[in-house]
């Protein structure tokens, strides 16, 4: 019997991908807008297993979770979370209120069959793929790794990716691969011919009297047509493979490496940030002071700061909550009132890949027009709130609290900036296309004075 999955997200596009990935799994998919849409389905039609998503209007997902369990009809219906959402204490919440697990939202199809799996809703594929996958633990911490040492940045980039290490273990297995694929095809056709030769039939004279008859003689054209169509399809696949294994190692040399550009970057603004937030020397009249290119502006005048960031990080965080702490500490040294509104812009970016797997910056010779998608997913599949890290919000709340209300901060955000900047994609190549797409994307803090009494 068909299985059947209910998702409950408010993103439509969320609901399309997770919808893929279980039919993939011949799984019979309802969706759900709102929390309250699912509990109204769940009267209906009872499904095997439920996805929900954390972050909804009215009625979040742990608030759903509480209501399925409390009601006797659905409380044995297994409810997986799926959010951006991680650490610790979000996964014991989830399990204390019932949740079976919680997945990360960038989900593949690893992580699906995994979870289905462990609740017995897909079949066992062998008895040690099945022993090992129920060691793991169905919650997953979608918390990132924690950052390197700041005191040693360049050596950590260094030793995280080494495209030239990776070509040299790579370039093995190619020439391994095709040399095992020559060998096959040698071995092939020389089978072929010697079962030719052997089938062939003798010549058969008959001699009535003694006029000698000819012999007729088996014709060889069809065989030498199947053996040149095996030739032909058995080349054709030899140099598929190897074009499929290459571009693939290389597509993973080129996101290695641009994943290295974008840590290179990030450790040099927070280098930066760290110089631009020393502590002054005891002599502060000869000492230098960091105000963020605010020295000898007025407190009343407007400011302008703008810092840039890299596909797939949090606009707000890293170099530009430093910014942003540099900014209000100077406004609040020279006793200033206002509004500081910060403004995130997300540039489209050229990228390779697919929506189940994830997408990747292209690499920088493919051709512009060539690529997947030109556009930013990372930042369609953020909700206003995820845009900002845990210590970005902390640091807002601090400043409500202790500046008695002079300086308020307001964020927006500008999704797929648009407006002059982009090459045409037909006359450039990806990294051209993405140096555009950098300058694009960036975070705008303005400082806007009180008005005067």
């Amino acid at each position: 019997m068909q299985k059947r999955a209910l998702i409950v997200d408010d993103s439509k596009s969320a609901r399309v991908v997770l919808s893929k990935i279980l039919e993939k799994y011949d799984f019979a998919v309802d969706t759900a807008e709102s929390a309250e849409e699912a509990l109204t389905r769940l009267g209906e039609a009872r499904p095997d297993v439920i996805f929900m998503d954390h972050l909804m209007p009215s009625m979040d997902g742990f608030q759903a979770v509480q209501a399925i369990k409390n009601d006797p009809r659905t409380a044995s219906i297994p409810v997986l979370m799926y959010t951006s959402q991680g650490g610790d204490l979000y996964l014991g919440q989830a399990r204390a209120l019932g949740a079976a697990g919680v997945l990360p939202k960038q989900l593949g199809l690893a992580d699906v069959a995994r979870a289905l799996e462990q609740l017995h809703l897909l079949p066992q594929r062998s008895s040690g793929t099945v022993e090992d996958t129920a060691q793991q633990p169905l919650l997953l911490d979608a918390t990132p790794p924690p950052a390197a040492p700041e005191a040693e940045p360049a050596a950590v980039v260094r030793a995280a990716v080494d495209p030239a290490a990776l070509r040299e273990a790579v370039e093995p297995l190619f020439s391994a691969q095709s040399a095992e694929l020559r060998r096959f095809l040698l071995g092939t056709v020389d089978g072929l011919a010697a079962r030719l030769a052997a089938e062939r039939p003798p010549a058969v004279v008959t001699a009535p009297a003694a006029v000698p008859a000819v012999a007729h003689r088996a014709n060889p054209w069809p065989w030498l047509c199947v053996l040149l169509a095996l030739v032909s399809a058995v080349s054709g696949y030899v140099a598929w493979s190897e074009h499929a294994a290459r571009r693939a190692a290389e597509a993973q040399v080129s996101t290695l490496e641009a994943s290295a550009r974008v840590e290179a970057t990030r450790v040099e603004a927070t280098k930066a940030e760290a110089t631009r937030t020393a502590a002054p020397a005891p002599d502060a009249a000869a000492a230098p002071r960091t105000d963020n290119g605010l020295a000898g502006t007025p407190p009343a005048a407007e400011t302008n700061l703008i810092e840039h960031y890299g596909y797939g990080e949090l606009p707000l965080a890293d170099a530009r909550l430093g910014a942003l702490r540099g900014l209000i500490t100077e406004l609040e040294r020279r006793g200033a009132s206002g509004t500081v509104r910060v403004t995130s812009f997300a540039a489209d970016f050229c990228l390779t890949g697919n929506p189940a797997e994830g997408y990747a910056l292209a690499p920088d010779d493919m051709p512009a027009s060539h690529c997947d998608v030109l556009g930013n997913p990372a930042d369609d599949a953020l909700k206003g709130s995820q845009r900002a890290s845990p210590a970005f919000t902390d640091y807002l709340a601090a400043v409500a609290r202790t500046d008695q209300g002079r300086i308020g901060v307001v964020l927006q955000h500008v999704a797929h900036a648009k407006g002059g900047g982009y090459p045409p994609a037909g006359e450039v190549n990806a990294a051209t296309w993405n140096q555009a797409a950098m300058a694009k994307q960036l975070v705008e803090m303005r400082f806007t004075p009180a008005a005067g009494p």
